[in-house]
């Protein structure tokens, strides 16, 4: 008889990466491709830590602060979920 069982850490990782989407962090913003206000990046979601690397920290910092310029940009995030060792 199966009473119970544990998500690894590897599945709890898996399963919090599938809810880290634009609709998230979007606060205000309504397409990925226009950013004009402060994004809302979580550190953690269901027991995961969340660590956030902009490509261009400068326009939009690790901590989703958007600094806005005069020239539209690309910016690339990029999100570490870890849990225990799991990554």
């Amino acid at each position: 008889m199966l009473v119970g069982c544990n998500k690894n850490g590897d599945n709890i990782v898996e399963d919090a990466a599938g809810k880290v989407t634009f609709d998230l962090i979007k606060r205000d913003n309504l397409k990925p491709t226009e950013i004009k206000s402060n994004l809302n990046l979580v550190t953690s979601l269901d027991e995961v830590k969340i660590t956030w690397t902009s490509s261009k920290p400068e326009v939009i910092s690790n901590l989703g602060v958007v600094t806005r310029g005069t020239e539209d940009v690309e910016v690339i995030l990029t999100a570490k979920l870890t849990h225990d060792d799991y990554e």
